[in-house]
């Protein structure tokens, strides 16, 4: 007898093995009352396997990750993945909004690792990345790219 794959819990959500799902992470609001959110699409396989995240923009003017995490979503199947996939498009989505590589306070997200639940804004984001995904996560792949007027080789 095969035993079933116990979904993934995740957030509010319980993803079933083989099945994808997209997650909304309450992240803070805007001056405007405005709920943001962190979007994490989870793809939770059907055979047991690492849990890998793919994040992109922790600076919000780093685009090019962005769009690979887009073309990665439209390629996995949950239904022949080994393992769980959490793919973050943009976790700083202040940043990513305004179109700067920093949070609305000029806090560089990168440099607030591993946060707090209490504080600046970077630092509770940060805390909130650190604890729901980089703590479930066995592998991480955290895209970065030359933000304007800058170079990366």
């Amino acid at each position: 007898m095969v035993k079933k794959r116990e979904a993934f819990e995740f957030g509010d959500s319980s993803v079933k093995a083989g099945t994808q799902e997209s997650v909304k992470l309450p992240a803070a609001k805007l001056y405007n009352d405005t709920p943001m959110e962190l979007h994490v699409e989870v793809f939770h396989g059907s055979k047991p396997g690492p849990v890998l995240l793919v994040c992109a923009a922790i600076h919000g003017d780093e685009l090019n990750g962005i769009e690979i995490c887009r073309r990665l979503l439209s390629r996995i199947n949950a239904k022949t993945l080994t393992g769980t996939l959490l793919v973050v498009p943009i976790v700083n989505v202040f940043g990513f909004i305004q179109q700067s590589r920093y949070l609305p306070d000029r806090r560089d997200l990168n440099r607030c690792f591993p946060g707090s639940p209490k504080g600046a804004l970077a630092s509770r984001l940060a805390n909130l990345f650190s604890s729901q995904l980089v703590k479930r996560a066995t592998h991480i792949v955290d895209l970065h790219t030359g933000a304007i007027h800058r170079e990366n080789l």
